[in-house]
């Protein structure tokens, strides 16, 4: 009798994760690709100082009231072969314009959204008002 051998992938943010180990129970098989996945993705967020949470704690700074979503524009300071992108943010009408420029845009505007939550928090604790914990 032949014992079925099943094995797993899956999707997390439009990446398909897939573990190469067979299991003759399939729920065993998905709790494995899935440990794999979080490992990868955990070490990943670690390795890149979790570069995603900069975009999402200024978002959710301005999601109080009277704060307007920040407005990102970037910029090519470099050539189309060779770009060097700056973002700029906007938010509570004051432009935040980091140092750094970056070949994508998606880490530009992390890194002006690092910069501009580490201006308003230590403005917010200079006025003793620490509104966003870092």
């Amino acid at each position: 009798m032949h014992t079925p051998q099943f094995q797993s992938s899956v999707l997390v943010d439009g990446v398909t994760y897939t573990y190469e180990a067979t299991f003759s129970k399939r729920k065993a098989t998905e709790q494995d690709v899935a440990k794999h996945a979080l490992q990868y993705i955990s070490k990943k967020l670690k390795d890149e100082s979790c570069p995603l949470i900069h975009n999402n704690r200024l978002q959710e700074f301005t999601q109080q009231p009277s704060i307007q979503l920040p407005m990102y524009q970037t910029v090519n300071e470099g050539s189309m072969l060779a770009p060097q992108l700056r973002s700029i943010v906007l938010v509570d009408s004051v432009t935040y314009t980091p140092e750094a420029t970056f070949s994508k845009r998606k880490a530009a505007e992390q890194d002006v959204a690092k910069h501009a939550l580490h201006c308003i928090s230590k403005k917010l604790k200079d006025e003793g008002c620490p509104l966003i914990h870092m």
